[in-house]
This record gives structure tokens, C-alpha cells and sequence, in this order.
């Protein structure tokens, strides 16, 4: 099994045309620790954990 953390943020464009009103931030693995474990650590380090993530751009079409 694998650590994970997933927080939702503002929906982008592709994503709210298709009726969603959220969108999850995947934390990056090397990430995971810190996150899950933050006592310590400066909220601008918190913030570039946040900003560390994949970009994807969500294709959809409408089923047949």
C-alpha cells in the first residue's frame, strides 16, 4: 500500500464544464511525509508542497 493525500481545489475550466465543482491537488510521493507529518515546517514550505503537483489537462465527451 502506498501513502497518499488528496485536498481539492478550485475547478478548472474542463473540469467545471462537465458539472464538477471541485478538483483534486494530488500531493507528490516525495511530498507525502512532509505533509502528513508538518509540525515544524514554514507555511511557505507548506505552500510550495501545494504548488508541487501535476498539471494534467481532463478531456471528457459526452457518453453516446
Amino acid at each position: 500500500m502506498t501513502d497518499s493525500a488528496l485536498l481539492v481545489r478550485k475547478t478548472p475550466p474542463e473540469v467545471a464544464a462537465t458539472g464538477h465543482n471541485r478538483c483534486i491537488i494530488a500531493i507528490q510521493a516525495h511530498n507525502v511525509a512532509a505533509w502528513l507529518a508538518p509540525d515544524g515546517l514554514e507555511k511557505s514550505r507548506l505552500e510550495t508542497i501545494l504548488n508541487d503537483r501535476p498539471q494534467p489537462y481532463y478531456a471528457h465527451q459526452i457518453a453516446a
